[in-house]
């Protein structure tokens, strides 16, 4: 009877064994999260460890950088090649609805490229911020890669992510009012239009360096935003380029987001 028990207690050691390797999640997948981890699903989007950025128009200056990518919608990393420059960012105090979000980090710029990448599958993501929450339609394919920049006279951002972003189809305008203010221009009285790329942050390899994800429950998702003059140029340096931009209008808002994908 003894011998029979002791048995009977090693299947069942080596039953929960299996069972909590088959639930367990692999090293390397845990920092590509498809989802917000159940610490941080009802958590406040004011809670996010990331700015909102104000994002100004650059000419097409060429990079032409091969780089591996890999965010929430890829099981694996993927080859692109950053192409040029499009937009410019600087984080953003934003009033709306009498609640202000002040800047987290001065120094935490973001500079948009233009890329070539494979087609991927496209989702529908429920994303949640200051301004709700939302449901959209993500295209397949990502087009942008936005980087962490550093800003001449500036320190350089420290734990910022890379996002791999995807454009926004068919939404419908937020019609929200905002007052923006950062480095550059301070207006009133804005017009938060739709959305239009959703941005994963993701695991980048560049020649040598590999930059892992730091925020995984971290995203942005940018809206089209009444524009307002402005023409200046930025020294700015990062793992692309050392260069003077200059920087226009400003065209979107994006704002810190949790995303969950749905299909």
């Amino acid at each position: 009877m003894l011998k029979r028990k002791m048995l009977l207690g090693i299947a069942f050691a080596l039953a929960f064994g299996v069972l909590l390797l088959s639930n367990s999640t692999p090293r390397a997948f845990a920092q590509i999260q498809t989802d917000a981890s159940a610490q941080t699903a009802h958590a406040s989007p004011d809670a996010l460890p990331l700015d909102h950025y104000w994002c100004y128009v650059t000419p097409d200056v060429a990079v032409n950088e091969a780089v591996s990518l890999q965010d929430q919608f890829q099981a694996n990393p993927i080859s692109v090649t950053v192409t040029t420059t499009e937009f410019f960012c600087n984080p953003a105090r934003k009033r709306h609805n009498d609640k202000t979000f002040n800047i987290i980090d001065s120094t935490a710029h973001l500079t948009w490229y233009k890329m070539a990448a494979p087609q991927g599958v496209a989702h529908r993501v429920r994303v949640r911020n200051q301004f709700g929450k939302q449901r959209y339609d993500v295209a397949d394919t990502p087009l942008w890669l936005a980087t962490p920049t550093q800003v001449q006279g500036q320190a350089a951002p420290q734990n910022l992510d890379h996002f791999e972003c995807y454009r926004i189809r068919n939404a419908s305008p937020l019609n929200q009012i905002v007052d923006l203010q950062d480095e550059f221009t301070q207006a009133v009285g804005l017009t938060v239009g739709k959305a239009v790329m959703l941005c994963n942050p993701a695991r980048k390899v560049h020649g040598v360096q590999t930059f892992e994800i730091q925020n995984p429950d971290a995203h942005l998702v940018c809206y089209r935003v009444t524009r307002v003059q402005q023409n200046r140029q930025v020294n700015l340096q990062n793992q692309f380029q050392q260069t003077t931009l200059t920087v226009k209008k400003p065209k979107l808002l994006c704002a810190p987001s949790y995303k969950k994908i749905l299909e």
